[in-house]
């Protein structure tokens, strides 16, 4: 907070400043809880889905695939703690092999029906965050297949870069919504 100082309306001025920073930092603390909160409470359900699978008697091709989705909403939630707990933008990256992520999501949209192709290194690594790169990857797959009909998915090392392109025959994205792109929840 500033210090309420000066002529009558400067002060009246900083106590309307310190009031808003005080309720902005009240709403930005609720909701971290209510993160949080959400975030562990999610993991209960989890756990029992995980159970319930263990249990089950179903296909082990079809197990791995939904043991495989659970871990990585469990690997969501761990993310969303430490974004909230740590006050970060993105957890540390570390070392992964992104063309055996990309051919493993591309050989998943196959073996359940999408038309999808890899194209690049059957090995690329490179320091990323996985659970980031995994989930756009995988947002922009599914909306390559459900709208395109189609994904073409490519990686290449571009100097000390990666470059990942995910293509398809679709209509793209009409030009004054591409800054919708970036924005979540849209």
């Amino acid at each position: 907070p500033l210090e309420e100082r000066g002529q009558a309306e400067v002060r009246h001025l900083i106590r309307a400043f310190n009031a808003m920073q005080e309720r902005i930092h009240q709403l930005l603390a609720s909701g971290s809880q209510t993160l949080l909160a959400i975030g562990h409470d999610l993991r209960t359900p989890l756990a029992r889905l995980q159970l319930r699978i263990d249990d089950a008697s179903i296909e082990p091709g079809l197990h791995a695939e939904i043991t495989q989705d659970i871990n990585e909403m469990r690997d969501l939630l761990q993310s969303l703690q430490t974004f909230v707990e740590a006050g970060e933008d993105a957890p540390p990256g570390q070392r992964i092999d992104i063309a055996a992520m990309a051919q493993t999501m591309v050989d998943n949209a196959r073996d359940r029906g999408g038309q999808s192709s890899y194209h690049g290194p059957e090995r690329l690594e490179a320091t990323a965050r996985p659970v980031s790169l995994r989930r756009a990857l995988s947002n922009l797959l599914e909306n390559a297949l459900a709208y395109g009909g189609n994904a073409r998915v490519a990686v290449r090392r571009d100097g000390a870069a990666v470059e990942i392109t995910v293509d398809d025959d679709g209509p793209g994205i009409p030009e004054d919504r591409m800054g919708d792109v970036l924005r979540p929840f849209i």
